[in-house]
């Protein structure tokens, strides 16, 4: 499978919440500490023994969750080759409503489906299906993802591109640079405001994501 895509948001999905007064920068580099401390965690834990992979411990759950995100990347225009076409966003509505209710099911049954519960790549595609989700269960799952990167069951970068989307969402600066929005002024997909930007490279580096240059790059190669 290809990589999966990470959506910026369009107008008709980016309508934040009415009446949200705006953070101070110190309210943002809170949230930063605190993801650099489940950094911190998630690296303890891989520094213990490991024994390779294991298979997951639910592997239907991972199937199922394998099977959404291939409706999730579908929708948006991945094809089983790599290559690429417009998006469908009447079917992303109706697949993203859909794997966001699967995804809460599976939560509430069995917890945030990390690495061991589901292997890897089931996990990255629960990732994808929260960042697709609305705020009010991405700000649930954020909570949860945090959890399982502080055990080692998630990625540093997973998170950090959960918190920008929920912060966007909120019409809040983000603080790694991974979003870019189109706010329909006909300049196309813009990245959205980032707190401050001149230590924006350090915090990727922190999570690990590359230069901020280069990820543009690759989103105007893409949109």
């Amino acid at each position: 499978m290809s990589t999966p895509q990470e959506t910026p948001l369009t107008p008709e999905h980016s309508k934040p919440p009415s009446g949200d007064d705006r953070p101070t920068l110190e309210d943002l580099f809170e949230q930063a500490a605190q993801l650099r401390q489940a950094i911190q965690n998630h690296t303890q834990s891989l520094d213990k023994p490991q024994r390779g992979p294991m298979p997951p411990q639910l592997p239907y759950v991972a199937d199922e969750l394998l099977r959404r995100l291939a409706a999730d990347q579908y929708a948006r225009g991945v094809r089983d080759d790599g290559s690429l076409v417009g998006p469908d966003f009447e079917l992303m509505r109706t697949v993203d409503a859909d794997n966001t209710a699967a995804l809460q099911r599976i939560i509430d049954t069995h917890g945030w489906p990390g690495h061991s519960l589901v292997g890897e790549q089931a996990a990255h595609g629960a990732w994808l299906i929260a960042q697709h989700g609305e705020l009010d269960f991405q700000l649930r799952a954020l909570g949860l993802l945090r959890e399982a990167v502080d055990r080692g069951e998630a990625t540093p970068a997973q998170l950090a591109y959960l918190t920008d989307r929920c912060l966007m969402r909120q019409e809040r600066p983000q603080l790694y640079g991974t979003q870019y929005r189109d706010v329909g002024d006909g300049r196309g997909m813009q990245l959205w405001e980032v707190a401050d930007p001149e230590t924006l490279d350090a915090r990727r580096a922190e999570v690990g994501l590359g230069p901020q240059a280069e990820y543009e790059a690759a989103v105007r190669s893409t949109y």
